[in-house]
C-alpha cells in the first residue's frame, strides 16, 4: 500500500506542477486516454472504454501496448508478455449519434519488459509478488483446475478481435454532457491461444464535466456475454458490470496529463482471483498539435497482483479528419 500512495503523491506533485500555468477555456477535442484494459482475460474481450459525452470530432487512431503478465496464486499461474495494437476510427456522424470501429491484436512477443517492472516496483516500494524469485521472460499459462496449460508460445498471437460502439447524446451543453452507448465484440476464436467468448455485447453510460483548465469523466457499463467455445471449463460470467473514471489537466496549450482509474468485475464466477474486483490505475501524458495528438502512458494494477497485467506501457498516435 506505500507504494501505491508514493506513485498517487508523485502523480499529485505532477498536477500541482500543471497549476503554475495559466488556465485555458478550451475546446478538449479528444477526451480520455484510447486505453483498454490490460487484465489477461478482459483484454481478448469486451471491455467498456471510457468515453466522453463532450466531442464532436471525427478521428483516426493507432495505439501500441506492451504488457507484462505475472499471477502466482495456488490454482494457476500466468508469466508471458501481451503486447496489443488496435487501429480504429470515431466517426460523428451527426449531433446526436456517435461511433467507433476497432480492430484489436493481441500477441505474445518478448518485450523484455520483467526487469524494468522489477525496477519500476522497487522503486514505488509496490512488492514483486515472487516475480524476483523466477526466471525472466517465461511464457507460460498453467490452469490446472481449467484444464489449461501452455507454455513457450513466444511469437504466437493471443487473440484477434473486432469492436463496434454506437453513441446516443441524450444531453450537451459547453461544459457538460450525458450520453448513453452500446458496444458488439467479436472475437476470431480461431487464430488465438486465447479463446474468449465469441461474441460480446453491452450497455454503457458516460457522463462528463469539463472546466477552464480540466476535464472530467465517468462510464458505467454492462457487460453480456455467452460461453467461450473452447475454454470450456473456464466458467465466465453471462454479464459483468465496469467503471471508469477519469481527469484531465491542461498544461499550457499542447499538453495534457491524464489520469484514470477502472474498476471490472471479475470476469469468471469461481473462487479464483479471476473472479475477483480488477482495479488499473494510469498515468498519461498528450501532446497535441493542431488536428494530431501522442500520447504516452503506464497502466498498474492495484490491490489485487494476480488477476490485471503487472505493468503496461502505451502509446498511442490520434489524428482529427473532421472537427468543428
Amino acid at each position: 500500500m506505500r507504494g501505491y500512495i508514493s506513485l498517487l503523491f508523485f502523480c499529485l506533485a505532477a498536477a500541482s506542477y500543471g497549476s503554475l500555468a495559466n488556465e485555458f477555456n478550451r475546446d478538449d477535442k479528444f477526451g480520455p486516454l484510447q486505453h483498454h484494459t490490460q487484465s489477461p482475460l478482459h483484454s481478448s474481450s469486451l471491455s467498456p472504454q471510457l468515453r466522453s459525452s463532450l466531442l464532436s470530432n471525427s478521428e483516426f487512431y493507432i495505439s501500441s501496448v506492451i504488457g507484462s503478465v505475472w499471477a502466482n496464486t495456488n490454482t494457476y499461474q500466468l508469466d508471458y508478455y501481451q503486447n496489443q495494437f488496435v487501429i480504429g476510427s470515431n466517426w460523428q456522424v451527426n449531433d446526436d449519434w456517435r461511433l467507433d470501429v476497432n480492430y484489436r491484436w493481441n500477441y505474445a512477443g518478448n518485450n523484455r519488459l520483467d526487469g524494468p517492472t522489477i525496477y519500476f516496483h522497487d522503486i514505488f516500494n509496490i512488492d514483486q509478488n515472487g516475480r524476483d524469485r523466477v526466471d525472466k521472460d517465461r511464457f507460460i499459462i498453467d490452469m490446472p483446475d481449467y484444464g489449461i496449460h501452455l507454455d513457450n508460445f513466444k511469437g504466437q498471437s493471443l487473440s484477434h478481435t473486432f469492436t463496434s460502439y454506437v453513441q446516443y447524446q441524450l444531453y450537451k451543453e459547453r461544459v457538460m454532457g450525458i450520453s448513453v452507448g452500446g458496444p458488439l465484440h467479436y472475437s476470431d476464436t480461431k487464430h488465438g491461444i486465447l479463446d474468449t467468448p465469441r461474441l460480446e455485447q453491452g450497455l454503457q453510460v458516460n457522463f462528463s464535466l469539463r472546466e477552464r483548465s480540466y476535464a472530467m469523466d465517468a462510464s458505467l457499463a454492462l457487460t453480456l456475454r455467452k460461453h467461450s467455445s473452447t475454454f470450456q471449463h473456464i466458467p465466465y460470467r453471462e454479464s459483468s458490470f465496469s467503471l471508469a473514471l477519469g481527469y484531465r489537466y491542461y498544461i499550457g496549450n499542447a499538453h495534457t496529463l491524464l489520469t484514470q482509474f477502472s474498476i471490472h468485475q471479475g470476469i469468471t464466477n469461481d473462487e479464483s482471483e479471476l473472479s475477483k474486483p480488477i482495479n488499473e490505475f494510469t498515468l498519461g501524458y498528450r501532446f497535441t498539435c493542431q488536428r494530431t495528438a501522442v500520447e504516452f502512458f503506464i497502466t498498474e494494477n492495484m490491490f489485487n497482483a494476480d488477476n490485471s497485467t503487472d505493468i503496461a506501457l502505451g502509446l498511442n498516435v490520434r489524428y482529427l479528419y473532421n472537427q468543428d
